[in-house]
């Protein structure tokens, strides 16, 4: 969620830009936002990191050696929010993370 809150704030501020500008975003830019959220989770270390909604910084972990994933809870910071996912669903998710960007890659270079 970290990278998703630094992708909010840049496509405000290119928005802001761009229409000051009078001008039209540009369509790589986003690209390059979408294939960063793949890539980004797709080399996040869940067991060393939390994943937080409030906060813009990388903090240390504080799950549960059975979390898989700690996502903070926004209403109450103490619950994890992810506390039923398994480590094999979590795998899953890096691995389509990895896939997804290596084929978002893969299409950018034969345009």
């Amino acid at each position: 969620m970290i990278y998703i809150q630094i992708i909010k704030q840049l496509i405000n501020i290119l928005n802001r830009d761009q229409i000051s500008k009078n001008q039209i975003p540009n369509e790589s830019d986003n690209n390059d936002l979408f294939a960063g959220f793949f890539q980004f989770y797709s080399n996040f270390d869940f067991a060393k990191y939390t994943i937080s909604l409030s906060s813009k910084v990388k903090s240390k972990a504080v799950q549960k050696s059975s979390d898989a994933i700690y996502i903070e809870n926004p209403i109450m910071p103490e619950l994890n929010a992810a506390f039923n996912v398994k480590e094999s669903r979590l795998n899953d998710f890096v691995t389509a993370c990895a896939q997804t960007h290596a084929i978002i890659l893969s299409l950018n270079q034969s345009n």
